[in-house]
C-alpha cells in the first residue's frame, strides 16, 4: 500500500512486534475487497500450521508450490512480505529461510531446579525455556516429557520473594499476567488486589519426584532439556547424569565446572557482538534468539549453563529498562535508541482495528456514518487523499454489512465494555503520537524513556485490539478464563502508564513548539 501521511513522522506497528495473523489480516483485508478469489482464513490457516510445524529450510517458491498443492492461491510476493514480517521466520542465505520451530528443535540447553523445587518434587518451566519454545506461550502451557511421556502436573508452593527467581528474564507486567494466568491460581484474582502477591502461592509445575529420586538428584545438578513438538510446546526432560551414563560417561564436577565458565565467557562475547551488530532488539527472547541461532554448534551443548546463571555471574551485562520493557544490554548502561526504527513516514491500519471500531459502534448502538467512523480510525492530523478516503468506506461498508449481519449484543457483552476501554486508550495513545508534527532532530529533545514507553504502548493496545478481534469472531476460539484476565491487567497498567506519562510527553512538544517560534522570530 503506498503511503498517503502528507508530512510529518509517523509510527509504524510493525517494528514492534505485531502477531503473525494480525500481519496477515491486515495485508489481505485489501485483497478480499478488490479481488474476491483470496481466502484468508484458508491461508492464514496453512501459513500459520507451516510456520509452527515445518523444520527444513525452505525457499519463498516452495511455500508457494506447498500451499498450490494443498489448493490454496497465493504468489510468491505475498508468500515474501509475510515471511519478512513474521517474527517465527528466520532469513537465511540465498533466499532461504527456516522457521523458529525448525531452528530450535532438538537444540540442547540446560537448567538447574531450585533447591525449593527439589524439596517439592516438582519443577516449574518459568522462563527457562526461552529462546527456545513459543515466545506467546504462557509458562503454564509449556509441557514437560521424560522418555517420551507428558510428566503428570504438579504444583509448586511459591513465595512472594522467591517466586521471581523463576521469571529473571520476564518483564514484571508480563510476570503478573503469567501468575494471573495460571490455572493454580484460578481464585487469586491479582487484578483485584492492585496486583501486589499474596504471601504464598502457586505455579503449574511437573512431577520430577522420581526423575529426582532414580538419579539421586542433588542441589546444584543439572537437567539436559530440548524442544520434541515446538508446535504444542513440549520439552523433553533428560537429567544430565543419565545423559553422560548413555553417551560419554562420567564427568567430575570439575570438568563441569571449567565448561560451565567457558560457555559463560562465550556468550558474553557473543552477546556484546550482538548489541554491537543489532542493537537492543524488539524483546529479550529476540536478542537470545539470534545469539543462539547463530552459534548453536557452540551454544546448544550438554557442557553449558543456563542464561540465567550466566546473568548471576557477568559483571558486563544485564537487563536494563527500556520504556515500560526491558532488554538485555550492557550493565548499567542506558539502552540506545534509535528514532529512526520507531517513526516512518508510513501509517497502516489493520483491519482487525477498523473491526474493533465498527463492533464497538454496534455495541454502542451507535448509528453513524461511514465517513464518521474513518475519522475515529484515523489519526486526527492525518490527511487523507480521496483515493485512501474511497477505499477506507469501501471497506468499512463491506465489513460493517457483513459484521452486522452476525452480530449480537448480549453475546458481545462480555467482550463489549472491554473493547470499548481498550479503543478509548488506543486512540488517545494513537491521537498523542500522530499530534507530534516533529522532525528527527525535535524528536532528540523529547524525554527518551516516556517516548519510547508511548511507541511501545501503541504496539501493544494494537495487539490487545487482536486479541478482542479474535475473542469477538464466531468462527475462531474463545479465549480462556486466564487469557482475558491477563488482558484485564494488561490494559489496566497501560491505562496507568500512558496517563502518567501523557503531560511529559505534552509539556515537551510544546517547548519544541516554542522553540520554533523563536528560530522564526
Amino acid at each position: 500500500m503506498p503511503p498517503f501521511f502528507k508530512g510529518g513522522f509517523i509510527f509504524f506497528a510493525g517494528v514492534v512486534a505485531v502477531g503473525a495473523q494480525s500481519i496477515l489480516r491486515a495485508r489481505f483485508s485489501f485483497c478480499v475487497i478488490f479481488d474476491g478469489m483470496y481466502s484468508t482464513d484458508l491461508f492464514d490457516s496453512a501459513y500459520l500450521r507451516f510456520m509452527r510445524n515445518y523444520l527444513e529450510t525452505f525457499s519463498v517458491s516452495d511455500v508457494v508450490a506447498m500451499f498450490r498443492e494443498g489448493g490454496i492461491r497465493t504468489t510468491s510476493e505475498e508468500v515474501e512480505e509475510c515471511l519478512e514480517s513474521d517474527c517465527y521466520s528466520i532469513p537465511l542465505e540465498d533466499g532461504q529461510y527456516i522457521t523458529r520451530a525448525g531452528a530450535f528443535s532438538g537444540q540442547f540447553f540446560t537448567f538447574v531446579p531450585t533447591v525449593q523445587e527439589i524439596e517439592q518434587g516438582v519443577v516449574v518451566p518459568g522462563d527457562r525455556c526461552i529462546p527456545f519454545v513459543d515466545q506467546k506461550l504462557f509458562p503454564c502451557d509449556i509441557i514437560f516429557s521424560f522418555n517420551k511421556n507428558v510428566l503428570p502436573e504438579k504444583k509448586l508452593e511459591v513465595d512472594a520473594n522467591s517466586v521471581y527467581d523463576y521469571f529473571s528474564l520476564t518483564d514484571i507486567d508480563i510476570f503478573s499476567q503469567y501468575l494471573d494466568a495460571d490455572p493454580v491460581n484460578r481464585n487469586l484474582h491479582i487484578a483485584d488486589m492492585d496486583y501486589m502477591l499474596p504471601y504464598n502461592f502457586g505455579m503449574t509445575g511437573f512431577d520430577f519426584g522420581e526423575i529426582f529420586r532414580i538419579t539421586k538428584f542433588r542441589p546444584g545438578d543439572r537437567m539436559l532439556a530440548y524442544v520434541s513438538d515446538w508446535d504444542r510446546g513440549i520439552v523433553e526432560i533428560l537429567p544430565l547424569k543419565i545423559f553422560f551414563e548413555r553417551r560419554m560417561g562420567n564427568v567430575s564436577r570439575i570438568d563441569l565446572e571449567l565448561a560451565k565458565k567457558s560457555w559463560f565467557e562465550l556468550l558474553e562475547k557473543l552477546l556484546l557482538e550482538s548489541f554491537d551488530r543489532h542493537g537492543p532488539c524488539e524483546s529479550i527472547d529476540m536478542q537470545l534468539m539470534l545469539v543462539f541461532f547463530e552459534n548453536a554448534n557452540r551454544l546448544c551443548v550438554p557442557l553449558g549453563g543456563s542464561i540465567a546463571e550466566f546473568l548471576e555471574w557477568t559483571d558486563k551485562i544485564g537487563i536494563e529498562f527500556y520504556g515500560v520493557e526491558r532488554r538485555l544490554w550492557r550493565k548499567g548502561e542506558i539502552v540506545e535508541i534509535d528514532v529512526n526504527s520507531i517513526v516512518t513516514p508510513f501509517y497502516d491500519v489493520p483491519d482487525f482495528v477498523i473491526d474493533s471500531f465498527i463492533m464497538d459502534s454496534l455495541f454502542s448502538k451507535e448509528n453513524i456514518s461511514d465517513k464518521e467512523l474513518i475519522e475515529r480510525i484515523i489519526p486526527e492530523s492525518m490527511d487523507l487523499s480521496p483515493r485512501m478516503q474511497s477505499t477506507y468506506s469501501l471497506q468499512i461498508e463491506n465489513r460493517r454489512a457483513k459484521l452486522r449481519k452476525s452480530y449480537n449484543w448480549f453475546a458481545d457483552f462480555a467482550f463489549g465494555e472491554f473493547r470499548h476501554r481498550s479503543i478509548a486508550l488506543y486512540s488517545d495513545i494513537r491521537d498523542l503520537f500522530f499530534s507530534f508534527d516533529c522532525t528527527e532532530s525535535e524528536f532528540e529533545s523529547f524525554p527518551r524513556d516516556e517516548f519510547v514507553m508511548l511507541a511501545q504502548l501503541y504496539s501493544h493496545t494494537m495487539d490487545l485490539l487482536d486479541l478482542i478481534d479474535e475473542a469477538g469472531d464466531p468462527d475462531g476460539e474463545e479465549p480462556s478464563d486466564e487469557e482475558m484476565s491477563s488482558a484485564q491487567i494488561s490494559l489496566e497498567g497501560m491505562e496507568f502508564s500512558f496517563y502518567d506519562i501523557r503531560p511529559v510527553l505534552l509539556e515537551s512538544y510544546e517547548r519544541v513548539r516554542r522553540g520554533r517560534f523563536s528560530l522564526l522570530s
